[in-house]
């Protein structure tokens, strides 16, 4: 579940442990009192995970921050998979991206290719399939 930044968190305690369910007005006096001013974070990731040959799962938890960075200054890797994304975004004709195009989906795997040989046959592969489709 994602609840934006704004849009406040449920107040009484979810049983769901996916569910984040701080106490808003409790937070808001204890950053108070404390005079804190730490940045709160943009959302919580949380997941279960279980190594192969373990018997249970574990949650792993992970706040998000916005780092202020814009798209160009992400890992490579991040704007690599923005792109494969967008390109089967495109591919299965979801409305905002049919807007974005192939177009706009090359223009994120191209740089985010470098020299990586399977990664440039991707960028080949979605060219061609972009031409085929016009």
């Amino acid at each position: 579940e994602i609840i934006p930044a704004g849009l406040g968190t449920p107040v009484e305690p979810d049983e769901n442990p996916f569910v984040a369910s701080p106490q808003p007005k409790d937070e808001e006096k204890r950053r108070a009192d404390r005079g804190d001013d730490e940045e709160q974070p943009l959302l919580m990731w949380r997941m279960r995970a279980k190594e192969p040959t373990a018997s249970e799962s574990v949650l792993v938890e992970e706040n998000l921050f916005d780092t202020g960075l814009g798209f160009a200054q992400a890992d490579v890797d991040v704007q690599w998979a923005a792109g494969v994304a967008a390109f089967g975004a495109w591919l299965r004709r979801e409305p905002a991206a049919v807007r974005f195009g192939a177009d706009g989906a090359l223009e994120l795997l191209t740089p985010a290719a470098g020299e990586d040989a399977e990664r440039k046959a991707f960028v080949d592969l979605a060219k061609r399939a972009s031409t085929l489709a016009r």
